[in-house]
């Protein structure tokens, strides 16, 4: 059994990565290596008064979404706005920066974006000491939306360079996210409250797979939690499941930015790697309603999610039964990600939610949306509403059932069952699916201890000789040749494993 993506090599791709990176495509900017002329134009936005969004964001209640900016309306065309240079060799290149004053940092919301074959648009700073992208044609989708993780700093130069030739270009930045907080990196000390549990501290070793699944949703300029959640089909197709308060409000789902593994690598750390996200997602199905109803919303990732971010599709279970020891894995106050446990079991809110009393870790703004897991690891629900805090520890938080979910509404769009059971199996409880797991037998290793050495050989002479009745994984461990049966040819092949010939039997997919 053999992972795809080596542990270490995905730390190392963390650690080294920079921070503000989405998936992008590589290369650097065309200005760089160019002579191009200047003054560069500049498009300065309105000054901003933070402090009442300031106030509201350390107001906001536990169950809703964490404000750490402001969206500013613009509306830029590189038609009409900016700089465009022809460059000797039929090439050009477009380019202008925005500044917006006191910015921590600042994202970009296109209602247009179409890039044609060879078009990239990178991000940069003063001296292009952060880059971000290329962003293509790759990055473009049906509904011709995109968004930008938020980059740092509070001027951002925006560059588009087109191929001789290259067809048209079709971008409209609409609005601007004025960041007032640090969203890319924590400071000294964590955001959140100092009751919160790290998942990479011992307690969250059982829910390692389904801490994989968790992601930090920037929906313009709010914050929320998300779960990537299994369907019956078992296909990885990208749902993730949040609260429909928090879609409701932030603009359209084709703009949102999803961030992956934005966590600790130590229990008592506070900073975690933000080069993990994709951008863009269309909305499935949603309840359309916060009290009345489970609160949820599913949505479908547009970009593929890339397998160095090692993604998890959690289980879940629509039983009606109490969930017995509960547990969230959430990003309180968009905060690195934290785990909160129940060591009773949830109780019966309303017809729609479920009641949980947490004993370690609680939940703040910007853990809506996150999934509420059973003691079976499997989704149950996803938060909705609450009062726990750090110094509330036992004040209760609303989880929309699953269940509820499940059969909500009348259609498609207002119910789970269609996209989580498309072929109607009925069934009632999943687990969850590790697209980067391989199961199947090591080669020549027939009593399962990850060495091949001369008691592999043994079991398949006693094999031969029907000395044994091999189980099923040693007649597939056995058979290294692939021709059905085992015989002295295998044993040839084992021998040639343990004195070093390299027979790429054994050989994981890089």
């Amino acid at each position: 059994m053999v992972k795809y993506i080596p542990l270490l090599a995905f730390i190392i791709c963390l650690l080294s990565a920079p921070a503000f990176s989405q998936l992008s495509y590589g290369g650097v900017p065309l200005s760089r290596s160019v002579m191009t002329s200047g003054p560069l134009p500049v498009m300065q936005l309105p000054a901003i008064d933070v402090s009442q969004y300031r106030t509201e964001a350390g107001q906001t209640e536990p169950g809703t979404p964490h404000r750490y900016g402001v969206e500013v309306e613009i509306d830029l065309d590189p038609s009409e706005a900016g700089l465009w240079e022809d460059l000797p060799d039929g090439s050009r290149i477009w380019r202008l920066q925005i500044y917006s004053p006191g910015a921590i940092s600042l994202g970009f919301r296109f209602n247009r974006f179409r890039l044609p074959p060879g078009g990239r648009l990178f991000l940069y700073n003063a001296d292009y000491e952060q880059t971000a992208g290329a962003y293509t044609a790759k990055n473009n989708k049906d509904y011709g939306e995109f968004a930008t993780a938020p980059f740092p700093g509070d001027r951002v130069t925006l560059e588009v360079d087109l191929q001789p030739g290259s067809g048209l270009l079709n971008l409209e930045v609409t609005s601007v996210i004025h960041a007032f907080e640090n969203v890319l990196e924590n400071d000294e000390y964590a955001r959140s409250g100092w009751c919160e549990n790290n998942v990479a501290c011992p307690e969250g070793d059982p829910w390692a797979n389904e801490i994989r699944a968790v992601a930090k949703l920037f929906l313009g300029p709010f914050l929320c939690s998300g779960t990537l959640i299994n369907n019956a089909r078992q296909d990885t197709s990208q749902y993730l499941l949040t609260a429909y308060h928090c879609v409701e409000e932030s603009g359209s789902p084709g703009s949102f930015v999803f961030m992956f593994n934005y966590q600790a690598s130590q229990c008592y750390s506070n900073y975690g790697p933000t080069n993990h996200t994709v951008s863009g997602s269309v909305l499935r199905a949603s309840s359309q309603d916060i009290y009345s109803s489970p609160d949820f919303a599913l949505l479908e990732l547009s970009e593929p999610i890339p397998d160095s971010y090692e993604p998890y599709y959690a289980g879940w279970s629509r039983e009606s039964t109490l969930p017995q020891q509960p547990v969230g894995i959430h990003h309180p106050d968009g905060d690195i990600k934290k785990i909160s446990f129940d060591y009773d079991q949830a109780t019966h809110y309303n017809y729609y939610k479920w009641n949980v009393v947490w004993d370690d870790g609680v939940t703040e703004p910007g853990s809506s949306g996150s999934a509420l897991f059973n003691a079976g690891h499997r989704i149950v629900g996803d938060l909705s509403t609450g009062s726990s805090s750090c110094d509330n520890q036992y004040g209760p938080d609303q989880y929309g059932k699953i269940y509820r979910a499940w059969e909500y509404g009348d259609t498609p769009a207002t119910r789970l069952r269609d996209w989580l059971d498309p072929d109607g199996t009925d069934t009632e409880i999943l687990d969850g699916l590790d697209p980067l797991y391989d199961d199947s037998p090591l080669l020549g290793d027939l009593n399962e201890d990850e060495v091949i050495n001369v008691q592999d050989v043994i079991i398949i002479i006693n094999i031969i000789l029907e000395n044994i009745d091999p189980t099923e994984y040693q007649l597939e461990a056995g058979d290294l040749n692939a021709d059905g049966i085992i015989d002295v040819l295998d044993i040839v092949a084992v021998v040639n494993l343990i004195m070093g010939t390299d027979l790429r039997q054994n050989s994981s997919p890089e």
